[in-house]
């Protein structure tokens, strides 16, 4: 990582991966089958689960399509245990590429954080990881990225992937934002906008 060259894109994945280093709690009560915060208001593009204890929002121009939840289980190569209760994807292409939000939860998590990511996170050689230990909640956030272009040619645009992992109450939760090409980084203020709203409304739910 190092030797990557500071370019305009390489600056914002950066930013993008620093804003996602965040970890907020929320509570929530359930009202005739719907979720409000206990702040008040209806929440629109919101999903609060209380099976899996966690909510995330997004913006107008995303959507839920949870087709996808086995691929990318497979695509980031996660053990059977994993589940990856939803799938936030743009209603349009980004640069021929389709980005992601997704948010995965392992349960019964009886191991320290460093050993959680090296045995359940795939990690390049090349990525940035950094391990925020505190008291009941463990983060590690990851940027990594690799050179891919459509159809398979050679490329000298990188591709980012962005998580954060947390560990708290015994169970992880993976937050991970993919297909992100650096061009549109560079080039589309409303898709860096998009993902770091998303990663940031991450939450874990109290209820």
């Amino acid at each position: 990582m190092s030797s990557e060259k500071l370019t305009e894109g390489w600056v914002l994945a950066l930013q993008l991966y620093g804003s996602a280093k965040t970890i907020s709690f929320s509570d929530h009560k359930f009202t005739n089958g719907s979720s409000t915060s206990l702040t008040g208001g209806r929440e629109r593009n919101t999903f609060v689960s209380r099976e899996f204890g966690f909510r995330v929002s997004w913006p107008n121009g995303w959507m839920i399509d949870n087709k996808l939840n086995e691929l990318y289980k497979r695509q980031f190569r996660f053990r059977d245990k994993i589940v990856i209760p939803i799938v936030v994807i743009p209603q349009s292409l980004y640069g021929g590429f389709r980005p992601s939000v997704t948010v995965a939860m392992d349960d019964s998590v009886g191991i320290d954080v460093n050993s959680y990511i090296e045995n359940n996170i795939l990690v390049s050689k090349n990525a940035l990881v950094e391990i925020i230990k505190t008291i009941g909640v463990d983060l590690v956030s990851i940027l990594q990225f690799h050179y891919l272009s459509l159809y398979g040619l050679s490329s000298e645009e990188r591709i980012f992937q962005i998580q954060k992992v947390v560990l708290t109450n015994n169970k992880a939760y993976i937050v991970t934002a993919s297909q992100i090409p650096e061009s549109e980084l560079k080039t589309n203020k409303r898709l860096r906008g998009d993902l770091d709203k998303i990663m940031t409304s991450f939450s874990i739910v109290g209820f």
